[in-house]
């Protein structure tokens, strides 16, 4: 009992004593909501950043065209992402009608180069299938079965082909020391 008196006498007594009276700032310490979004904002930007050079470089696709053309020994004829139905007819018209008649071939070979899609591809088909032309129009994917024709043109789109595959389609060309007439970017 007497070690409970001496515990309830010691809770009682004010073990500490104030000195000052407690004043409250208009202007909070912390946290700084300003700093904590700006840091935030700031440090999402730079690992937002790096994750997408990271993604980029181990996905290795190419989107950008500088790639292709400084990896390619033929011109670029023609960049056919931002242009309407009616002037990609009259492109291809001039396309056909030019490099045929320079290699004296009555055959025009599109060659689809990596993962572009049927849609895209049927598109482009019926596109070209409305002119009218007096020549074969021939849609491949594999270069190596369209070795044999003369009037070759590659067909490339941005974020679809891996700078792998550019080298080997440029590898494979180097081999056959046949012309190409150039490439179109879809």
């Amino acid at each position: 009992r007497l070690s409970y008196y001496s515990l309830e006498k010691a809770k009682a007594e004010k073990p500490w004593k104030l000195i000052t009276n407690p004043t409250l700032s208009d202007k909070p310490i912390s946290p700084n909501k300003k700093l904590v979004v700006i840091m935030g904002l700031f440090s999402g930007f730079i690992f937002g950043s790096l994750r997408a050079l990271i993604m980029e470089y181990k996905n290795q696709n190419i989107y950008n065209k500088k790639i292709i053309e400084d990896n390619l020994d033929f011109p670029l004829l023609y960049d056919l992402r931002n242009i309407q139905n009616n002037d990609k007819k009259d492109i291809f018209t001039l396309i056909a009608n030019n490099s045929i008649s320079l290699q004296k071939n009555n055959e025009l070979v599109l060659i689809f180069i990596g993962e572009i899609s049927n849609y895209e591809i049927e598109s482009l088909k019926e596109i070209i299938s409305d002119l009218s032309l007096d020549k074969k129009i021939i849609f491949s994917r594999d270069i190596v079965k369209t070795m044999n024709y003369q009037n070759r043109i590659l067909i490339f789109s941005l974020g679809k082909i891996k700078k792998e595959q550019l080298l080997m389609i440029r590898n494979k060309l180097f081999i056959q020391k046949n012309e190409v007439i150039g490439w179109l970017l879809i």
